[in-house]
């Protein structure tokens, strides 16, 4: 599988202060004909500069301005992160899709790891993750670990395995799975997909350092704040949708 195209998909925003050291990490690990897909939601601060300084045919930016207020409830985040990952999603010419935030780095042997794990029947890989501080120390060697993720068909209502920065899903999915619905995670989602159209595989060692820094829009490494009202609302509109695609 060494051959196949590699789309890396980059929802970005504000993200100047670690934006340089993710390209690094990926770039290196990618060959001439793949490509990094890169969805700016109208940042104000110097991230597209920095991404255009790289002037790497490799690197397409498709820039946007969706959301003219600050999110603040779960759904308007959720909302933002969506469409911003969709954005790129939608743009990926690649075999093999990787996700990727914008303020983490990648650990070198990630691409090729995942490639290897990855057969014909392989919609959808999974990899653990380091937790790290805005320095990079780290702060808990395994994800997996303090999080306890369900690997099983219905297991991951109850505690979600698919976090996208740790996910490379098929092509196919992305076409089965797009549009995202509304109020459903789009990683879950993708994740969700992917289970249904072949197999999942977990890869038990870390390949990215997960970068916690106090403006992160994604809590999973924080125990989470939502009441539970909001934690059934968010089931809930996983399972509607899943009735859906069954």
């Amino acid at each position: 599988f060494v051959t196949e195209m590699i789309s890396v998909c980059i929802a970005t925003y504000n993200g100047e202060a670690f934006i340089h050291a993710q390209l690094e990490s990926i770039l290196s690990q990618l060959h001439d004909d793949d490509e990094i897909i890169i969805s700016d939601d109208g940042s104000t601060d110097n991230t597209l500069c920095i991404i255009r300084q790289y002037q790497d045919s490799r690197i397409h930016v498709i820039s946007h301005h969706k959301f003219k207020e600050k999110a603040v409830s779960v759904w308007d985040k959720m909302t933002c992160v969506r469409e911003n990952f969709e954005e790129a999603l939608k743009y990926a010419k690649g075999d093999v899709i990787f996700i990727s935030d914008q303020d983490d780095v990648w650990l070198p042997n990630k691409v090729q790891s995942v490639l290897d794990s990855m057969s014909i029947e392989t919609s959808c890989i999974v990899h653990d993750c380091k937790i790290v501080n805005n320095d990079l120390h780290v702060i808990n060697n395994s994800m997996f670990q303090i999080y306890s993720p369900c690997f099983n068909r219905w297991g991951w209502l109850w505690k979600s395995p698919f976090m996208g920065c740790c996910m490379a899903i098929r092509r196919e999915v992305i076409q089965r799975a797009l549009p995202i619905p509304i109020n459903v995670e789009y990683d879950t989602w993708l994740g969700i997909v992917a289970s249904k159209m072949g197999t999942l595989k977990v890869i038990h060692e870390p390949l990215i350092l997960y970068r916690r820094h106090g403006n992160n829009i994604s809590t999973c490494s924080q125990k989470s704040n939502n009441n539970l009202l909001t934690k059934l609302q968010r089931r809930y509109f996983v399972i509607k949708n899943l009735v859906k695609l069954w």
